[in-house]
């Protein structure tokens, strides 16, 4: 990775420089822009094209993505050179991407399951990235105590790890179960544990074990049809507030120290064009924020897909430091 410093030309010609034996077999180049501007996405387009042209490398044309995206489908298939950029230390960083994954048996795996709950569930996209952040490793144990229909597990499950999922309604329970047994091809337990219980009663309902790590995102929203007042929003987001409260808590309880709790948290979008986030806290229970590098994140963190036009998703990752 690369930090732009005076102007967008400085980073991108440091990294056209560094990857120059893999541009030659590139014919294809995008930028996809995270959390920056429109002016900003635009210069950097200018800088790549300009700096690849300086370097020899002319039969290679531009593509323009989607909101400033390209998809991992898009760049295996057209053998893309795509840079990615983002706010880093005040500055932009960029990076090449390196590696996607093949995303059709994934998104197989989001549409044909029997009860894909395509209203309210997450794609296997996003619950890769949740199960990515938690650090959780194969043989070790994830917990989803509002599975609702198992997306979560199911991703957990194909990586060799075992899977505990919890679930107040009967009916999502049922649902995961299936899901699990058609990604499965059986309806025998072959490493998952789907019932229902409470996610205030984890410690009760895992008669005290402790799990490697916790990814979930309860779902605690009424469905909304337009971008509510602000004051309807702190309201909603006030009565969510406490059940995030106490089953963070209850998490808590059962993670392994140093696991980490991945958690999912909605961010109204108001008619008055303002945020109304629900925050949530952990140091009083044992928990902090989990920060990788030198830079902190500041948390929650937005997530840039996946959200509808007036809910969108955030995310905290926790560590135990019990």
């Amino acid at each position: 990775m690369e930090a732009v410093t005076d102007s967008p030309s400085d980073g991108m010609r440091k990294l056209v420089e560094g990857a120059a034996d893999v541009l030659h077999d590139k014919v294809a180049l995008s930028v996809s822009g995270y959390d920056i501007s429109q002016d900003e996405y635009d210069a950097l387009v200018r800088a790549l094209l300009d700096e690849v042209r300086a370097a020899g490398i002319n039969k290679a044309h531009l593509l323009r993505p989607d909101n400033n995206e390209l998809h991992s489908e898009q760049v295996q298939s057209r053998s893309v050179f795509d840079v990615v950029a983002f706010p880093y230390r005040g500055s932009t960083g960029l990076g090449p991407t390196a590696w996607v994954p093949n995303s059709l048996p994934m998104r197989k795996r989001g549409t044909l399951k029997p009860n894909p709950r395509s209203d309210i569930s997450m794609s296997p996209r996003l619950a890769r990235v949740l199960l990515n952040l938690s650090g959780v490793a194969r043989g070790e144990t994830v917990l989803d105590p509002f599975c609702g229909s198992g997306t979560i597990l199911a991703e957990a499950f194909i990586r060799s790890i075992r899977c505990l999922g919890l679930d107040s309604k009967s009916s999502h329970v049922r649902d995961a179960r299936e899901n699990l047994q058609w990604l499965i091809g059986s309806s025998v337990d072959k490493g998952y544990d789907i019932r229902v219980g409470d996610a205030r009663e984890l410690r009760k309902m895992l008669h005290r074990s402790k799990v490697d790590a916790v990814v979930t995102e309860p779902l605690l929203l009424p469905r909304l049809e337009a971008r509510p007042k602000t004051r309807t929003a702190t309201d909603l987001i006030g009565q969510a507030s406490d059940i995030y409260g106490d089953a963070l808590s209850s998490m808590a309880e059962v993670i392994r120290p140093g696991g980490r709790i991945v958690v999912v948290v909605p961010v109204i979008q108001t008619i008055e064009d303002e945020e109304v986030v629900l925050t949530l806290e952990g140091r009083k229970i044992g928990l902090r924020l989990f920060q990788p590098g030198p830079v902190g994140f500041q948390y929650p963190v937005r997530l840039s897909f996946e959200s509808t036009r007036w809910v969108r998703r955030a995310v905290y990752v926790f560590e135990s430091t019990a």
